[in-house]
């Protein structure tokens, strides 16, 4: 009998536990901080952009500005 008790409540802290933090870590997951005139700078918490100075703002991922990259020089040829 104690031991049914035993796995009765280690199950009940499990399925808790399991609840708990599926819960704090999706709204993390679908959004992020992105500046708009700087697309490579992103962040998981809002503040400012460290070129410009400008509020980043809250975007989901799937919506996301991809950052432009900057040409590259053509080594190859002199």
């Amino acid at each position: 009998m104690k031991r049914k008790l035993i796995l009765v409540i280690l199950a009940g802290f499990m399925t808790m536990g399991l609840n708990l933090t599926s819960c704090s870590n999706s709204s993390n997951a679908e959004s992020i901080y992105q500046c708009e005139m700087h697309a490579e700078v992103t962040s998981d918490k809002p503040g400012k952009c460290p070129k410009c100075g400008m509020d980043l703002e809250k975007v989901k991922k799937s919506e996301m500005k991809k950052a432009v990259k900057s040409e590259v020089q053509d080594t190859t040829k002199k």
